[in-house]
């Protein structure tokens, strides 16, 4: 619970009107670095920044196309990972 010396501190406090830079919408912020109307548009731009591209890209072993996003994947399955390591032994 909020004492009322906080009440009227916030009470106090300059209002903007600022533009949410996810739905461009107008909002009301206390603090000038808002940058979002809403915890909704804060994720919904947080998840299309960190957002991966999917390529094509051919197994090592058996040379099926796989379709990912993981850079680091070689194999297209378990049984193709394990039949590499094999030969590499």
């Amino acid at each position: 619970m909020k004492s009322e010396a906080a009440r009227a501190l916030a009470a106090m406090r300059k209002t903007r009107i600022m533009e949410c830079r996810q739905c461009r919408n107008q909002f009301k912020a206390v603090d000038k670095r808002a940058t979002y109307c809403s915890d909704a548009c804060r994720l919904k731009a947080s998840r299309e920044r960190h957002q991966k591209d999917y390529f094509d890209k051919p197994c090592e072993a058996c040379g099926t196309v796989m379709f990912t996003n993981d850079r680091r994947i070689k194999y297209c399955s378990n049984k193709c990972r394990s039949a590499a390591a094999a030969l590499r032994k």
